[in-house]
């Protein structure tokens, strides 16, 4: 996730608040995405990276708050 958040920051400009805690009952250990079952069985690939993603994202988000 911190990934994610630092990928958002970089794209945006913008400071993205959050605060890093102790793990809870429950809480997932670790998570990641791995697509090469997608590329392998189906032969997707991706096209966009997760900077262009958010970014699209970000400005699509900034529209909302116009109308």
């Amino acid at each position: 996730m911190l990934e994610v958040i630092k990928a958002f920051e970089h794209v945006t400009g913008e400071a993205v608040p959050y605060v890093v805690g102790e793990r809870r009952s429950g809480d997932v250990v670790s998570i990641w995405a791995n697509a090469s079952r997608a590329r392998e069985e189906l032969g997707w690939t991706t096209k966009r990276s997760l900077e262009t993603s958010l970014a699209d994202a970000w400005k699509w988000q900034q529209t909302l708050k116009r109308e």
